[in-house]
């Protein structure tokens, strides 16, 4: 017998850059270097990974990337907008800003090498 676990997917919507709302304490930081990386990147790609934020629209995730959409100038931006309290959404940050994979050096090198 399977469980089945409904698993919500919440509607990214089009949002003004200039309405969401940071609180100052988010702990991830980018270099200059990772930040020009990210800009040229959403210049050359555009938005892809939606900001995700409270039902306020208070920023759980995607604070860099809404700093460059500032910097560019972006009227508009995609927003993942969830219902959750403070602490579910200082939780989401945490979680977010954590979960990254290691890279295989080898297949990095694979890789470098198809794309040149």
């Amino acid at each position: 017998m399977t469980l089945s676990i409904e698993i919500v997917l919440p509607e990214p919507e089009v949002v003004a850059t200039l309405s969401l709302k940071v609180d100052g304490k988010n702990p991830n930081k980018m270099s200059r270097e990772q930040h020009d990386r990210l800009k040229t990147s959403i210049k050359k790609f555009g938005f892809l990974v939606p900001i995700i934020t409270s039902k306020d629209l208070l920023i759980a995730d995607g604070e860099q990337r809404w700093i460059v959409a500032k910097e560019l100038a972006m009227p508009n931006v995609l927003v993942v907008r969830l219902p959750v309290e403070e602490v579910d959404r200082r939780l989401l940050r945490q979680v977010l800003n954590k979960l990254k994979g290691t890279h295989d050096r080898e297949l990095d090198a694979e890789e470098f090498e198809a794309i040149i």
